[in-house]
């Protein structure tokens, strides 16, 4: 499984979304919503609007982020980093409440992402 942080930096590397059954898949993953449910479109053009907006999404923020340096970077990184532990919070909130150890090692795998997310630029 992969939460929506994860599956929009997938959509932005180029993985494909797909619908098979009821179930939405990002680079072949079952794609979950951020308490651990699986995620549900009304459509399958919702669905790929979706994707096309975070696809672009995630390749912004990178185009973004490469476009600064020293000081501006970092204020830019820490406000994210901000969001992002708000977001681990939730995620660890949530992988404590559902009973599916595969859905809580996956939500853990999500909150892990978003607080690594920006380290490495």
């Amino acid at each position: 499984m992969v939460g929506p942080l994860r599956g929009q930096a997938l959509l932005g590397m180029g993985e494909s979304i797909a619908e098979s059954g009821g179930v939405v898949m990002v680079g072949g993953r079952q794609l979950m919503t951020a308490t651990g449910k699986p995620y549900r479109f009304a459509s399958t053009e919702t669905m790929q609007q979706w994707a096309q907006i975070n696809a672009a999404r995630a390749r912004s923020e990178l185009v973004i982020a490469r476009s600064m340096s020293g000081d501006r970077l970092d204020v830019w990184r820490a406000r994210k980093r901000e969001r992002l532990q708000a977001a681990a919070a939730g995620y660890l909130a949530a992988a404590e409440k559902v009973g599916d150890e595969n859905i809580a090692a996956a939500l853990i795998e999500e909150a892990d992402f978003a607080l690594a997310k920006w380290e490495l630029l």
